[in-house]
């Protein structure tokens, strides 16, 4: 029996992870495995609540790449938080259902990342970590409910 993937979006796959992330390895991503790509986008896409739908999607990621870890249970937590909303937790042991969710989200961050890294030719890494800084602190922001650590 084949092994089960995480899918995205062909096109983004080619023009953000190959043409981008991975030409100028941003964020060092393109050095790790395709579960960090995968769980970055997938995590800037929820964080910004961005779900887009694959035209035409392909594997990205082996379910036996990362089928014990801490990424998969971040990936199922995400698909659960998404079925609670729906009303719908009892889906959360069909593994299609999952991977239609998260490919969702994946295909979203892969969408941010793209108009946020720009033109690859004249990418601005300053900038870039300054803008996922920022994310970072708008997720942790809204996390705390609009406390700081200082506070």
């Amino acid at each position: 029996m084949a092994d089960k993937t995480f899918n995205c979006d062909d096109s983004l796959k080619e023009k953000v992870i190959r043409g981008k992330i991975e030409k100028k390895n941003i964020l060092h991503l393109g050095d790790g495995s395709n579960s960090d790509i995968y769980v970055f986008a997938m995590s800037l896409g929820v964080s910004r609540n961005k779900k887009v739908s694959s035209e035409k999607s392909n594997s990205y990621l082996r379910f036996s790449a990362i089928e014990n870890s801490k990424e998969m249970s971040y990936i199922y937590s995400v698909a659960l938080n998404e079925l609670r909303a729906e009303g719908k937790e009892n889906q959360i042991n069909d593994d299609d259902v999952v991977r239609k969710i998260v490919e969702e989200y994946v295909n979203g961050g892969l969408t941010i990342l793209d108009e946020m890294i720009g033109d690859i030719d004249n990418f601005d890494e300053e900038r870039f970590l300054y803008d996922i800084i920022n994310e970072i602190d708008t997720v942790y922001y809204d996390i705390c409910d609009g406390y700081a650590l200082s506070e």
